[in-house]
């Protein structure tokens, strides 16, 4: 969407990447809000990080049988971007 202020045109846009929870443990990356992701020459601004899907749908933590702390863990993260310009990141674009 293109949203036209005192500033001129802007364009709004929004993404959410996902990622698999062992890659980001194996280099030691911690996505937080305010990260910046590059994709596709675009920058984006991280404004949610979701830590909810589990495999088999079960979370070991909270366990109401003997067997099902065995099951379930975390398996991705994802997280919710907006667009935002490489100008406000003092980010300047090489040729």
């Amino acid at each position: 969407m293109i949203t036209d202020d005192d500033f001129g045109p802007d364009l709004t846009r929004e993404a959410s990447f996902a990622f698999i929870r062992q890659d980001l443990v194996d280099v030691s990356v911690v996505p937080e809000v305010g990260d910046i992701l590059m994709w596709h020459e675009n920058y984006y601004e991280v404004g949610t990080v979701r830590e909810n899907q589990l495999f088999v749908g079960r979370d070991k933590s909270y366990s109401l049988t003997s067997y099902g702390s065995k099951f379930g863990s975390s398996v991705s993260i994802i997280v919710d971007c907006h667009l935002t310009r490489a100008d406000k990141l003092g980010i300047a674009q090489q040729r």
